[in-house]
C-alpha cells in the first residue's frame, strides 16, 4: 500500500526537491509546483482529508484545498505549450510566412482600403 512518505519520495525525485523544502513555506515556482502535486496525489490516491493533509504539510485545511483547485485547473506548463504548438507553421497562426517584405507591403496597403 502507498503511502504519504512514499508519494513525497516519488514526487521529490521526480522534481528534484527535496522532501523537507516541499513542507517549507517556499513560495518558489517548481517547489510549489511539486508541493501541489504532492499534495493532489495523496489527496487521490490516499483519500487524506484536507485537514490531515495540512497537519502533514504545516498549512490550514484550507490552504490545502486552494492548492488542490489550482493544481486541477492549471494551465499547462510552458514545455507542454511548446510541443504542443512545435507541428504548428506560422500561416496557421495566421502569419504570411512565405511572402518576402515587397508582398507584405502590398497586404498592408490592400487592408487600410
Amino acid at each position: 500500500m502507498t503511502t504519504a512518505q512514499q508519494i513525497m519520495r516519488e514526487v521529490s525525485t521526480k522534481h528534484f526537491i527535496s522532501i523537507p523544502k516541499m513542507k517549507s513555506p517556499s513560495r518558489v515556482q517548481d517547489v510549489c509546483r511539486a508541493r501541489g502535486e504532492a499534495i493532489c496525489r495523496i489527496r487521490k490516491e490516499l483519500g487524506k482529508s484536507y485537514p490531515w493533509i495540512g497537519a502533514y504539510f504545516n498549512r490550514d485545511h484550507t490552504a490545502i484545498m486552494y492548492v488542490i483547485k489550482k493544481h486541477n485547473s492549471q494551465s499547462p506548463t510552458p514545455q507542454q505549450e511548446h510541443a504542443r504548438h512545435k507541428h504548428l507553421s506560422r500561416s496557421d497562426y495566421g502569419c504570411d510566412a512565405n511572402i518576402g517584405s515587397a508582398g507584405r507591403r502590398v497586404l498592408e496597403k490592400e487592408r487600410m482600403k
